[in-house]
């Protein structure tokens, strides 16, 4: 059927397009205004209540800011229309009632197809010629957000594109019925120039949102649009330019519209993220987001940058939780890497997740990361598995919370039965995030089900062939279910991906020892302490080559200085195969005695 075309002042309304133009050129109006448009034409002239307004663009039993809805939706339109609130020509307000399209439209419309005359509608019809998109939103239950493009191309900036990027997941993540794909997974697409409806096929995804990102000075610019995977359609675009300053506005906005688009039954509690404040300090934003994107590198220069970054978003910005949670989790990733000791790690997660908890107690990451120090520092996991719970009932879809609950909280209890579920739903949210991939292949290892663990393994290689981690667990795997030649192969590769991993160089002097090869492991013992006269090397990895040899007095001398500092790497040899020779010996009782 031929779509109408209603003319009024210099514009058009094209119902078959549903589409404004003025003249030959297609003004750009999102939804909701041209919603709002197509009742005032649909009046003709007559007041639209604010009302009415309320029942077309949210309809009943919906929760959302009507109030700021409705104005956003008014100062949209007015903007497309070039229109003057104090002198309006187009679109007039009735205080305290309502508005009214007091420019006159025709008392007729124009079919497409032949330009005769149509019989116009009822003054009480519904002039849209097509149905609303919101009957094709609904069924949207899944989104990826690909990596933000930085358009300036300087390397400065693309901390900043990553950054936000990633703070638009974690807002559309508090979207209820709406699974979002987690950040380790989408950013496997970083600079590969993909296409978006092949990015999002390979995810499963109904809907991917795409974008680019300009920022001068204190300046952004970012574009964005949603895009149906099925068919390629636009279903939602639109452009913010915002200051620094007003960077967390812009990232609530933005939920805030896409949930508009998706028409979600958002209710008070849904909606409450949203208007979350962080830091209203934009030099202490920018050094947390500098903090994240050298935190996601996982290099010793990455973490020491990292460390720097959080801390100086802290000075600025003393109440900032973001900033503390994520110094928290720079420190325990520092001390697992033998870059910081526990003697300086413990007090300062303590302090930095104990701060992020209090200013923000609905954050599940703070919540997560407080697990892990009660658990892994403080040797108290009933506490530490309290801490983890209260994050999953803050956010289910958090992949990192059912990550860590896994592994390392419920593989250090030996349930490993729980933990593989857990890991198992972390995958839901994150499917292509090597680390948990390779963390699951780990569990099925703790279980000795080595031939479905090889098999995950090798899923997650597929996925990274260059993650050190995922081929120092295959060696670990293999060295367990008695493939020493194997093991080796791994552990060198891993090694030499991750240039030099102490745990690895460790595991692998441990197997050079068990196996008889004497000279090569005391050199390697020998260098490691030579190294531990000018860094930090932790007395849990070195355990591991004293138990190869047999030294079982040594190795216990290692475990206890490690349970004295509170190393958090002790208590997940209570999970290691390789250690089960040694539960019956009463030292092994009281050292792991919080998690048997």
């Amino acid at each position: 059927m031929p779509g109408q075309i209603i003319p009024f002042a210099e514009f058009e309304l094209d119902l078959g397009r549903y589409e404004l133009r003025r003249g030959d050129r297609p003004v750009k109006l999102e939804k909701s205004p041209m919603e709002l448009l197509i009742l005032l034409v649909e009046k003709r002239g007559q007041l639209v209540t604010r009302e009415e307004i309320v029942q077309r663009l949210w309809g009943q039993d919906v929760f959302v800011d009507t109030r700021n809805g409705i104005n956003t939706a008014i100062h949209k339109l007015r903007s497309a229309l070039r229109d003057d609130s104090e002198q309006p020509r187009i679109l007039e307000t009735v205080v305290g009632k309502g508005y009214r399209l007091i420019a006159a439209t025709l008392g007729k419309s124009v079919s497409r197809a032949n330009g005769r005359d149509q019989k116009p509608r009822s003054s009480e019809g519904d002039l849209r010629g097509q149905p609303r998109a919101t009957s094709r939103l609904k069924i949207i239950d899944s989104i990826a957000v690909l990596p933000l493009i930085n358009l300036t191309g300087m390397d400065e900036n693309e901390y900043f594109a990553d950054g936000l990027t990633e703070l638009i997941i974690e807002s559309l993540s508090q979207l209820p019925h709406v699974r979002v794909m987690a950040r380790s997974t989408v950013f496997r697409y970083k600079g590969s120039q993909i296409d978006p409806l092949t990015a999002g096929s390979e995810l499963q995804v109904r809907a991917v949102i795409a974008g680019q990102v300009r920022k001068r000075g204190d300046l952004i610019n970012l574009g964005l649009e949603l895009v149906d995977v099925r068919d390629g359609s636009q279903l939602w675009s639109c452009r913010y330019d915002r200051n620094c300053s007003n960077i967390f506005d812009m990232q609530d906005q933005i939920a805030g519209d896409i949930a508009e688009e998706l028409r979600l039954q958002l209710t008070k509690d849904d909606k409450r993220p949203f208007g979350k404040a962080h830091t209203r300090n934009k030099d202490a934003y920018q050094g947390y987001l500098m903090g994240r994107f050298h935190l996601a590198r996982r290099t010793e220069l990455s973490l020491k940058k990292s460390l720097e970054c959080f801390q100086m978003a802290i000075e600025l910005d003393p109440e900032y939780s973001q900033a503390h949670a994520g110094l928290t989790e720079a420190y325990l990733s520092a001390e697992y890497c033998s870059l910081v000791p526990p003697s300086i790690a413990f007090p300062e997660a303590k302090k930095s997740i104990e701060q992020a908890v209090e200013l923000d107690e609905s954050s599940a990451e703070a919540y997560t990361a407080l697990g892990i120090v009660r658990s892994f520092h403080e040797y108290d996991p009933h506490h530490g598995e309290r801490a983890f719970i209260r994050a999953l009932e803050l956010s289910p879809k958090c992949s990192n919370a059912w990550h860590r609950y896994g592994v390392p909280h419920l593989t250090s209890l030996r349930r490993f039965g729980e933990a593989e579920t857990a890991l198992r739903r972390a995958l839901e949210i994150d499917p292509f995030s090597p680390l948990i991939n390779a963390h699951l292949g780990l569990v099925l290892t703790y279980r000795k089900q080595f031939s479905a663990a090889e098999k995950q393994f090798f899923k997650a290689l597929e996925m990274d062939p260059d993650f050190a981690e995922t081929h120092s667990f295959i060696g670990q795997m293999y060295w367990w279910s008695g493939q020493t030649k194997e093991a080796e192969d791994y552990l060198h590769k891993g090694l030499d991906l991750s240039v030099g991993n102490l745990r690895m160089r460790c595991v692998l002097a441990g197997i050079y020892a068990a196996t008889g090869r004497e000279v090569q492991a005391r050199n390697e013992l020998n260098d490691l302490l030579r190294r531990a006269d000018a860094r930090y090397v932790s007395p849990v990895f070195l355990s591991l080559i004293y138990l190869g040899f047999g030294d079982n007095e040594k190795a216990w001398q290692m475990l206890e200085t490690a349970y004295r500092e509170r190393n958090p790497v002790l208590p997940v040899l209570n999970a290691w195969p390789s250690c089960d020779h040694l539960r019956s010996d009463p030292r092994f009782q009281k050292l792991f005695k919080a998690f048997l």
